[in-house]
Order: structure tokens, then sequence, then C-alpha cells
């Protein structure tokens, strides 16, 4: 199991809310957020998942922790867990 991110929908979704284009730089400048980073996420390139990252995000797609990441897995990984549950 693993954590994927959905910036790339939760963009998507926001510049056409906003009808306005949204480049990482923009992104980066209006979250606070290093622009290595933006990169990062964007590319669901993202190992450790920084607080005040989530938070910025959150706030920046106005969105909850659970729009923004999700935990993906193999069935047989899930089916553990739930028999262990």
């Amino acid at each position: 199991m693993h954590i994927e991110n959905r910036f790339k929908e939760l963009l998507k979704l926001k510049a056409q809310s906003e009808n306005r284009k949204l480049p990482r730089r923009l992104i980066s400048e209006e979250t606070g957020i290093s622009l290595t980073s933006v990169q990062n996420w964007a590319t669901n390139n993202v190992s450790q998942f920084q607080q005040e990252q989530i938070i910025a995000f959150c706030k920046f797609f106005d969105c909850t922790i659970d729009e923004l990441l999700v935990i993906v897995g193999d069935d047989e990984e899930d089916s553990h867990l739930v028999a262990v549950a």
C-alpha cells in the first residue's frame, strides 16, 4: 500500500472553476511551497508528506486531507488488512 495525491485532479478543477491557468510557479508563490516540492506533488513523486505542505495545499485547493491524499494498495494487501480488523 502507498499514498498518492490528487494534485493534478484538484488543480484541473480549480483552474476550470476560476477560469485561469495555474502554472506551478504561481502555485509555489501562492502557497509558499518551493517550486521543487510543487513539481514533486504534480508528478506524484512525494515520499514524505510534510504537514505544512498538506495544510497549504488543502487551503489552496479548498479541500480536505482525504480529498488531497488517497491510500492505494493491491487487493491482496487490502484483504489481509480487512481480515485482521
